[in-house]
């Protein structure tokens, strides 16, 4: 996926809230090829790009499927 562009594959399941836009949500999104260990590719709605996201990024309280 490059940047600006939303994947098809995005499960509406896998999200979690951001600091830099309260109260929207980002989404994680699979993804194949060489990430860093512990970093989850991800999509901005907001922003309408895509990043990385590290394990320890996420907030408590984020849904099951998505600290799963």
């Amino acid at each position: 996926m490059r940047l600006g562009q939303r994947s098809d594959d995005l499960d509406d399941d896998l999200w979690f809230p951001r600091v830099h836009h309260p109260g929207a949500r980002d989404l994680l999104y699979p993804a194949a090829g060489n990430t860093s260990w512990g970093r989850l590719p991800a999509w901005c709605e907001t922003r309408q790009v895509s990043f990385r996201v590290s394990l320890d990024e996420l907030p408590d309280g984020v849904p099951e499927a998505t600290r799963y």
